[in-house]
């Protein structure tokens, strides 16, 4: 069904949903910045609620709340051509009412009124609100889910001097957690903490858990064949196959040892999966490519880099459409040279320190309204400053001023902002230069 609404210029933003539910159904309302068109539909099994916003973007990437009584679930996704597709799995049968509550300055509400959604009750009840949210309410870290590869009975490749790949995995990721820890604005947490198993289906299931943000998993690669190829590289999920036969055969031999993995799914509905996983994962394979764009050239300041596009291949571990997914294959176990450094810490650090780089560059560059302190923490520069000398007024390095903000060098511009790491932090952020297996 299409609703008219307003054709004025330029982008609305969604700043809040808000959730109400009582016996007989529920209210959702969503407040925009602006008039905007929109269209709405409902799918049944399952009962689901779709509505699109024309030319809006939501005001932050977590708007959406836990859902509750009349609506079990939201996800949002932005197309291409702008709008905004909001869909509600809803608790049951409903109709659908949607009425437009203008507001000042411009700003106005959609008032969704869905009947018989939830349990039916001859007793009248007045609404009472489930969850809300709104885009300044958000409070935390960002959530960053770290992957080491493999574990427990699942080695992965062993190197020529008996190095098992879950061995260094977990190492780096560990290194990775401690750095993103250390900003005070992103929290790391590991799927797996031990040498234990864990399933790939487990690993996705515990990052959405964690509500996280960004899935970073880490591997070795190998190329018996050739074992003088080194370097590191990123895939990030396929919609239409693998960049090549290599990807391919490496996507099988990562998913091998969960051969029924298959994804996140939202309903024991192949067809439901199917649409929404499309629907969603467009936005979420785009993002994975800018993450896994910004870790290559890191790996690239200390190592070969095997191929410095992002690679495309149907892991199995990437393949949740919320969010945002990256495969790192950090080095060649095959590779006799790597596979040496590898058993040093140093190199471990080196290749820690690339992803953790990579991850940040990426936070600042492409989420920036989703990696900001306190208005104490930042600092606009200013005509006449150095990096050198900022570091300096703030009591931190400046290679933790650099690594803390994604700098490659040390060039700065008026009116940039910088994120000042925490001064009690600032020399741990430093690189463990210290070597031994």
């Amino acid at each position: 069904m299409a609703l008219p609404g307003s054709a004025r210029a330029g982008v609305a933003r969604l700043t809040g949903i808000d959730l109400f539910s009582d016996a007989g159904g529920g209210h959702v309302v969503l407040s925009l910045s602006r008039q905007t068109k929109f269209h709405y539909f409902t799918l049944k099994s399952p009962p689901r609620l779709v509505v699109d916003l024309s030319d809006t973007r939501p005001a932050h990437e977590e708007l959406a709340p836990p859902a509750g009584g009349a609506v079990r679930d939201i996800r949002m996704a932005r197309h291409k051509d702008g709008t905004l597709r909001v869909v509600f799995d809803l608790a049951g049968p409903a109709k659908v009412d949607v009425q437009r509550r203008p507001g000042a300055h411009g700003r106005e509400r959609l008032v969704i009124t869905l009947t018989g959604s939830g349990k039916q009750s001859r007793r009248k009840s007045s609404p009472r609100p489930v969850r809300t949210a709104a885009a300044h309410a958000r409070t935390g870290p960002l959530v960053v889910a770290i992957d080491p590869g493999h574990g427990g009975r699942d080695p992965g490749t062993t190197g020529p001097h008996g190095l098992h790949e879950k061995t260094v995995t977990l190492a780096i990721g560990r290194m990775v957690a401690e750095r993103l820890n250390r900003t005070g604005h992103v929290r790391a947490f590991l799927t797996r903490r031990d040498d234990r198993y864990v399933s790939l289906t487990r690993r996705v299931i515990e990052a959405q858990k964690h509500h996280a943000a960004l899935f970073v998993s880490i591997h070795m690669n190998a190329y018996p064949h050739n074992p003088r190829v080194d370097g590191g590289t990123c895939y990030a999920l396929s919609e239409h196959g693998a960049s090549d036969a290599e990807a391919a055969q490496l996507a099988r031999v990562e998913n091998s040892s969960d051969r029924d993995v298959a994804g996140i799914k939202f309903s024991k509905s192949h067809q439901v999966n199917v649409v929404l996983t499309d629907l969603l994962q467009s936005s979420s394979i785009d993002a994975a490519d800018n993450l896994a764009h910004e870790i290559i050239g890191q790996f690239g300041k200390v190592e070969p880099v095997y191929d410095h596009k992002v690679q495309h291949a149907n892991f199995a571990v990437l393949r949740d459409p919320l969010i945002p997914s990256v495969l790192c294959e950090a080095a060649f176990l095959s590779n006799p040279h790597q596979a040496r450094e590898l058993h040093r810490r140093h190199f471990r650090a080196e290749l820690a320190d690339a992803i953790y780089r990579g991850i940040m560059h990426y936070l600042h560059s492409f989420a920036p309204q989703r990696f900001q302190g306190p208005a104490g923490d930042r600092y606009v520069v200013q005509r006449g400053d150095t990096l050198s000398g900022i570091a300096h007024d703030h009591g931190v390095t400046t290679r933790a001023l650099k690594t803390y903000n994604g700098l490659d060098d040390s060039t700065i511009r008026v009116g940039q902002i910088l994120h000042l790491p925490p001064t009690a932090t600032a020399q741990a952020s430093e690189p463990d230069r210290t070597t031994g297996s």
